[in-house]
């Protein structure tokens, strides 16, 4: 109602403890599969296995959306879930979702933050080790027993994100990409600006 900025708790499914419960419940070779990828996920797939030297890694990819939540679409809320875009069938359509809240209660900070927490996991999914702390330093909280009793065994797998799908306006909210109706232009691949396309 003010519009001020607050700082709060949130909850967040880190990607870390999601992939490792799908690896202990799932199948492997049907975790590692990459038949779905498309060319460019194959192909940095095979980058990252050059890159980290293993010959085993997990793809999976991000997903953000708004989505309306009542009866008239007045309000929406924003999600971020993970994909395992590497699988084909029902498991390649298959969405968790990462993090869930209000729109009203998002601005570009509140993404940052998430990122932050998402980009700390990340680290330690490709990397294959556990986290000693949490994502800014602080001592485990209550909260984290499990992930403290854990820290002594390796992760049994590697990770890493092959994709982020979403919308060009969630993609500027979360980002900071450039929106598609401003003068500087909307790619970070060439230096295209609307005034320039012809109609």
């Amino acid at each position: 109602k003010t519009e001020g900025e607050y700082t709060t708790k949130i909850p967040l499914i880190l990607p870390l403890d999601l992939l490792e419960m799908i690896w202990d419940l799932g199948v492997k070779d049907v975790l590692l599969s990459d038949d779905n990828l498309d060319t460019a996920g194959k192909k940095h797939m095979a980058w990252m296995k050059e890159h980290l030297q293993v010959e085993e890694l997990m793809a999976w990819g991000m997903h953000g959306d708004g989505i309306p939540c009542n009866y008239d679409r007045t309000e929406s809320v924003v999600m971020i879930s993970l994909n395992l875009p590497g699988l084909s069938g029902r498991n390649g359509r298959l969405r968790i979702p990462l993090v869930i809240l209000p729109d009203h209660a998002m601005n570009g900070h509140t993404f940052d933050d998430i990122n932050t927490v998402i980009a700390w996991s990340m680290r330690h999914l490709v990397s294959g080790s556990r986290p000693c702390c949490r994502h800014d330093g602080s001592a485990w909280a209550r909260s984290d027993r499990k992930r403290q009793k854990k820290n002594d065994d390796p992760l049994p797998f590697r990770a890493c994100m092959v994709q982020c799908r979403a919308d060009w306006d969630w993609m500027g909210k979360c980002f900071h990409l450039p929106f598609h109706n401003v003068k500087e232009g909307c790619c970070w691949l060439c230096r295209c600006r609307r005034d320039q396309v012809s109609l």
